[in-house]
């Protein structure tokens, strides 16, 4: 009875607390919401710079292009003339100061840049963004090095990466199947029920998204399949009809909800995660001895 009452105080003190603190309900443990405020504040376009401003700047020199990618990532294609550096790390780098600099990563993360952004400018930098990423160097014809099997990857987007997105007034979720049944593993974002599987005259629809939505520098299109299969057959698709510049979902729907029960059941207390499947028979030898005993 008294391990009730506790575990009744427990429960008490894990659902009242958030709500008195103004905590989010569900948050990683990098302190990123699960579920992104839905109206987060539109970034500025003043922290972009295009990829033909870029382009000139560092063949003139006057500016320094970070890649903020994993180090991984950085050695299988860059942009040549680009350092690597970890975002964290540039604020301890006074020499940076210098000239301007523009982050550089895939094109898809947008909104840890922006705040990143900001905070170097207010600490005396000259920063700014790589208006599409990698990938809009790419389609503005600028060159890579590297490997370019990895390169035509770019364009995928992992669950973590889109859940981190979230929110944002730049991105536009395009559901393929057109049934807009997977909307409820969305919050706060604009989504599109577009058929695009074998229906290629809904390709088009596509590119007149992006002319819609051209003003805006860090406008994204994100597609995704109900699977794994349904994406790699959107991808050909693309490719075939010279639609490069948009992101897909890694393994489509399915992988994002599993992700999203996964972060779920992370923050549930240990006790409530662990579940009994059936008679323990590795400890039933010890328990029969103790009952000798």
């Amino acid at each position: 009875m008294k391990h009730c009452r506790r575990n009744y105080a427990t429960l008490w003190i894990v659902l009242i607390l958030p709500v008195l603190l103004g905590w989010p309900q569900s948050q990683w443990a990098d302190g990123h919401s699960l579920f992104p405020e839905p109206d987060a504040p539109a970034i500025s376009p003043a922290l972009a710079v295009s990829v033909p401003a870029a382009m000139d700047g560092l063949e003139r020199n006057a500016l320094q292009l970070i890649d903020v990618r994993s180090l991984e990532e950085f050695q299988r294609f860059r942009i040549a003339g680009s350092i690597h550096m970890p975002l964290h790390t540039i604020r301890t780098k006074p020499f940076l100061k210098s000239k301007p600099i523009v982050l550089v990563n895939e094109g898809f993360s947008i909104r840890h840049l922006a705040d990143a952004c900001e905070t170097l400018n207010r600490q005396g930098f000259q920063a700014t963004i790589l208006a599409g990423g990698l990938l809009a160097w790419q389609a503005g014809g600028g060159p890579l090095v590297g490997d370019p099997f990895a390169m035509d990857r770019m364009i995928i987007v992992p669950p973590h990466m889109l859940a981190r997105e979230m929110g944002s007034r730049h991105l536009l979720i395009i559901d393929a199947g057109g049934s807009g049944e997977n909307r409820g593993a969305i919050h706060g974002t604009s989504v599109h029920p577009i058929p695009l599987i074998d229906n290629p005259q809904n390709l088009e629809r596509i590119t007149a998204l992006w002319v819609k939505n051209r003003t805006d520098p860090f406008f994204r299109i994100l597609i995704s399949g109900r699977n794994g299969n349904e994406t790699d057959l959107i991808h050909r698709q693309l490719t075939a009809a010279g639609i490069r510049q948009v992101y897909l979902l890694k393994n489509g729907w399915q992988a994002y909800e599993q992700y999203l029960n996964d972060q779920r059941l992370a923050t549930r207390a240990k006790e409530d995660r662990q579940v009994t499947i059936g008679p323990c028979t590795a400890c039933a030898p010890q328990k029969e001895f103790e009952r000798k005993q």
